[in-house]
Parts: C-alpha cells; sequence; structure tokens
C-alpha cells in the first residue's frame, strides 16, 4: 500500500472516531452518551543508529531520550536513512467511548484489532506510516473526581487509566457500567536530511 493510502486512512480514521478539532490537542464532547478525544504530536528525531540487518532503529527525541525502534519490513529503503538524519515523527491518537449495553456481536468479540501499513514510494522521501484501531467491550471498574480518572477493565482482565474526565461526565458514570471503546493510532514517519533542516 501506497504511504499516500496510507496517510489518507490514518486521517479518515482519526476523523471517524474523534469529532473534527479544528487547532486543538485534545476535543470532547460533553453531556451525552458518547464521548471522544484526539490529539496530535509531532517532533523532530536524530537518528544516532540503523542496523539493516535486525531493522532496528536508534532515535534521540527532542528531550535528548533514545528509542529503539523496529523498521517495519516493508520498508525497502532502510539503507538510505544514516545517523544524522532526522525523522518527522507524527503520532495521532483518538479515543471514543459509548456507554452502552454491548451488541451480541461485541459481546461475541469483545477484542477486536486492525491495522494498515504503507511506505512511501520509489520518486518519494524514504518514510512510512501505520494505523491500527482497536475497539473494546469494557467495564467501568472505578472513578475519582478529584483527579479526574475513570478506570476501565477490557475482556481481556487489563485496567486502563483514563484521565482529563471533567466531574460532569463522572456523575454521569457508575461502577460496572459498560462502555465501547474504540482507540485508534497512528504514526506517520518522514526522513529529511539534516543539512535540509
Amino acid at each position: 500500500m501506497s504511504l499516500n493510502k496510507v496517510l489518507s486512512s490514518i486521517f479518515l480514521a482519526a476523523s471517524l472516531t474523534a469529532a473534527p478539532f479544528a487547532g486543538a490537542a485534545h476535543h470532547e464532547e460533553p453531556m451525552s452518551d458518547h464521548a471522544e478525544r484526539a490529539m496530535a504530536i509531532e517532533v523532530d528525531a536524530e537518528v544516532i543508529a540503523v542496523d539493516a540487518e535486525t531493522r532496528e532503529m536508534v532515535l534521540q527525541l527532542p528531550t535528548g531520550e533514545q528509542l529503539t525502534t523496529k523498521v517495519d519490513p516493508q520498508v525497502e529503503r532502510l539503507s538510505e536513512v544514516v545517523p544524522g538524519d532526522f525523522l518527522v515523527v507524527t503520532y495521532l491518537a483518538a479515543l471514543a467511548a459509548e456507554l452502552r449495553e454491548p451488541t451480541e456481536e461485541e459481546m461475541a468479540n469483545p477484542w477486536v484489532e486492525g491495522a494498515d501499513a504503507g511506505v512511501a514510494g520509489d520518486n518519494e522521501a524514504p518514510g512510512g506510516a501505520m494505523v491500527s484501531a482497536v475497539r473494546a467491550v469494557c467495564t467501568i471498574e472505578g472513578m475519582n473526581r478529584l483527579l479526574g480518572t475513570v478506570t476501565i477493565m477490557d475482556s481481556r482482565g487489563k485496567a486502563h487509566v483514563i484521565g482529563d474526565v471533567s466531574a460532569e461526565r463522572i456523575e454521569q458514570l457508575s461502577i460496572g457500567q459498560s462502555v465501547v471503546i474504540t482507540f485508534t493510532q497512528a504514526l506517520a514517519v518522514g526522513i529529511e536530511k539534516a543539512a535540509e533542516m
């Protein structure tokens, strides 16, 4: 799949799972049975090392932290990436929650994952993108109005804490209540030579 198609999928997925948010880093629809939020972060990361054999790349983030990441096998032009190159890394995440009883189909398949990926074409700068989504049937296990958190338990028995939840929203919730969560995330990486920065 081409990078442009995956990028289109990323923005479509983000728009389907989160309401449009012009200029906002976070959006939540107040006082309804459906809540959505989304964020986008873009950072420049310097390539510190590339191992073509293991397909691992070490990136240094603006904070000085180093991150080792595995490069997807679809990326055929990894040899063009060298230490000193800068990657423009964009991370998008969207979360949609519906406070309702799950359907029979959702109960039969309470955890569903999907993913897609693509790489840049031969005439484009090296880069790639990935989008993944999870739809999960969860139950509300805890709430804290002072901290603005809600704890949910997924069908695999794993707990997740959702932060920055308004007190008004928390008042609408109850322990044991079902919630259907859709989480979509995307990562797009573009490479720019250090001399071009």
